[in-house]
Order: structure tokens, then C-alpha cells, then sequence
């Protein structure tokens, strides 16, 4: 029996109990570790530490039960736990930057934490493998929100970027006469090492100047593109993110190299495919 047989009992445990009083040396002892050895070794599986595990579990349960029955919230909370129905508020809006209501009334796709399955987990890491595509782009002029972040923060900043964004239905404000299930909305990541600094604009594309925003513009030139496997609402956000993980390891073994300049992710929110393309400047190895 290996690290994850253990680690996975423990996760068994905590889902059997979301709805219960959870305490450290109770996982700790499903698991067969200590309590230190146990938060070293889940963290280390898992990414985050059994207490965020278990907030952020408790938290994505009551999200997907708002969608089903708005009246319903109020008893979700205290179920899976939140001693006030403020508290739940203040732990959901901490986590999203949205508040529930805002999430019901937009349908929009969260990252919300569904059970760990480290087994999945590692059969994904290895068969996750979208097929890239060489294409030509003309220029693409956008207009939207610039936001500051960092290359720390970025992958829990991102997503809070687009909540705001999809809650805000700022997509719609841009361009009120396009039809919303056929709109595409362009994230852009604007890095500059030198100076460590990383920047992420959320808009859309227009062929006429849209006042009161941010504009850039996608130079023309050879991209690779690679579309993430289709997801739901709620494994979307990190299907992404697993996709970005293949990318990198593809480019230590292939024939192109990454350019300076604009990497960017589109996607249609209202079409509920769940499926982004994601395009990165490159240019191929000199032999």
C-alpha cells in the first residue's frame, strides 16, 4: 500500500463526514500517519492543506445545491457546517469574489472543488493529451479589463478575474447587440520577466474602438493551438489547468518553441460546451 491508498482513505473519510464535525487526528488515524506526517503527505497528494480541503469541499457542495433550489441555500449552509448563514456568505464570497447570489443568477462556471480521486488524478496526468494544431492568426483587436496579478497568485487570481467578469456579465455590456451563445471572450496573459510581472485582460473582439476600456491587440503570426477536453461547470476551471500542465510538458519534446508575446485562452461561457481554445506564439526549431 502506497502514500495514495492512504491519503485516498482519508479523503473517503472526509467526504463520508462533509456534513459532520471533522478533526485533524481523526484523518490523520484513517490514514495511518501521525498528525504531522499526515498534513505533509496530504498536502504534498493534494496541493492544499486537509483544513482548505475540507472548507473548500463544504463550500462547492452548497454551490451546486443553490443552483437546484435558491431556497435551499440557507439550510445547505448549516448542513455542511457554516454556523450562520453570514459566515457561509463571507467563506463563499473569500473563496469566488462573487457572492452566491450573484453565482445563482448568472449560471456561470466556478471553480469549485469536487472529491479528490488521486487514482483519477494520476491516470488523467497521463492520458490527459489534446491534439495541437499549427494555424496562421491575422491581428486581433480587443477590448476589455486589464487586471495586475503575479505569477504567484495567478492561478487563484485568473479565475476570480473571470468571475467577476461572467457575475458582471461585462461580456454583455461590451457588446449588448451580439448574441450571447455565439460571443466569444478572450483571456490574455501579459508577462513581463524581466520586470516579474504578470498582467491578465479579460474582453472581447471588436472591430470598433469600445469606450472606457483596455485595448490590446493579438499580433498577427504562427500559433499552436490545443482545445480542453470538454468539461461541466464545475470541473471546468480545472480541466484548464491541467490542459496549461500538458502544455508545458509538450513543448520540452516538440519541434516548436514559444515566442514573446501574448498567450490567450477563448471561450464561448453561454454555449455550456465547456471547452476552451488555448493559442501561444511559437515558431519552429532551427535544426
Amino acid at each position: 500500500m502506497d502514500y495514495i491508498d492512504h491519503i485516498q482513505m482519508a479523503i473517503v473519510y472526509i467526504e463520508d463526514n462533509l456534513k459532520n464535525k471533522i478533526n485533524l487526528t481523526d484523518c490523520a488515524k484513517v490514514s495511518g500517519y501521525s498528525d504531522y506526517h499526515f498534513l505533509r503527505i496530504f498536502k504534498e497528494s493534494t496541493g492544499i492543506t486537509p483544513g482548505k480541503y475540507i472548507k473548500r469541499r463544504r463550500i462547492s457542495e452548497v454551490a451546486k445545491l443553490i443552483m437546484i433550489d435558491h431556497s435551499y441555500m440557507f439550510k445547505a449552509a448549516y448542513e455542511y457546517g457554516f454556523n450562520s448563514y453570514e459566515n457561509f456568505l463571507r467563506a463563499f464570497k473569500n473563496e469566488h469574489h462573487v457572492t452566491p447570489i450573484e453565482y445563482k443568477l448568472n449560471d456561470n462556471s466556478l471553480h469549485l472543488y469536487n472529491k479528490i480521486d488521486l487514482y483519477k488524478l494520476r491516470d488523467e496526468r497521463n492520458n490527459l493529451s489534446p491534439k495541437p494544431r499549427i494555424i496562421q492568426l491575422a491581428p486581433i483587436h480587443l477590448y476589455g479589463y486589464l487586471h495586475k496579478s503575479s505569477f504567484k497568485t495567478s492561478l487563484k487570481d485568473v479565475p476570480t478575474f473571470w468571475n467577476r467578469y461572467n457575475c458582471g456579465r461585462l461580456g454583455e455590456k461590451l457588446l449588448p447587440q451580439a448574441d450571447n451563445t455565439r460571443r466569444y471572450d478572450y483571456g490574455v496573459a501579459i508577462v513581463n520577466h524581466e520586470n516579474e510581472s504578470f498582467e491578465y485582460f479579460i474582453g472581447v473582439e471588436s472591430c470598433e474602438n469600445i469606450p472606457n476600456t483596455d485595448h490590446i491587440t493579438l499580433p498577427a503570426g504562427t500559433y499552436v493551438s490545443f482545445t480542453t477536453p470538454t468539461a461541466d461547470s464545475f470541473t471546468f476551471v480545472d480541466t484548464i489547468h491541467r490542459t496549461w500542465k500538458y502544455i508545458n510538458e509538450w513543448f520540452r519534446t516538440s519541434d516548436y518553441i514559444k515566442l514573446k508575446g501574448y498567450e490567450f485562452e477563448r471561450y464561448c461561457e453561454k454555449s455550456y460546451t465547456y471547452s476552451e481554445e488555448i493559442l501561444i506564439p511559437v515558431k519552429k526549431k532551427e535544426r
